[in-house]
């Protein structure tokens, strides 16, 4: 037992270092901006989203508007879903809550908030959870 918990340890931190490395060559060619909630949709059931008007419990996408490099206004999506609509520190996001995004000059209507976990969470949260294995591991009799 102790050597599968080393062995899974050792696997999830490579796994976290090598997605998170992933994660730093794309962040290279991502532009940073402030945006505006301007849309909240919240997912109920399979694909469909319907919009809510403060944060809810089901999965969500955000509309953004924001204004890119050139100075042009721009509509964005979050390509993924917060759930519970809430950041880490933040309980819940509101419509016309200012947010710190990132975007990509190839496809400016994808848009992910710019925070620690939001970016590089795969850096923290996998070699952390496999250190933690490891140390488990090592404290089993």
């Amino acid at each position: 037992m102790k050597k599968i918990l080393r062995v899974v340890g050792i696997l999830i931190i490579f796994v976290g270092v090598v997605l998170g490395i992933l994660q730093i060559i794309d962040s290279f060619s991502d532009k940073v901006a402030y945006g505006n909630i301007t849309n909240i949709f919240e997912r109920r059931t399979g694909t469909e989203y319907s919009n809510v008007k403060t944060g809810g419990v089901y999965p969500c996408e955000l509309e953004i508007t924001y204004k890119d490099k050139n100075g042009q206004g721009q509509v964005g999506k979050t390509l993924y879903e917060t759930a519970p609509c809430s950041s880490f520190f933040n309980s819940y996001y509101k419509i016309g809550d200012k947010v710190n995004i990132v975007y990509s000059e190839n496809n400016l209507s994808n848009v992910k908030i710019n925070g620690l976990f939001d970016r590089f969470g795969f850096l923290i949260i996998f070699p952390l959870l496999g250190s933690g294995l490891i140390y488990f591991s090592k404290r089993l009799h």
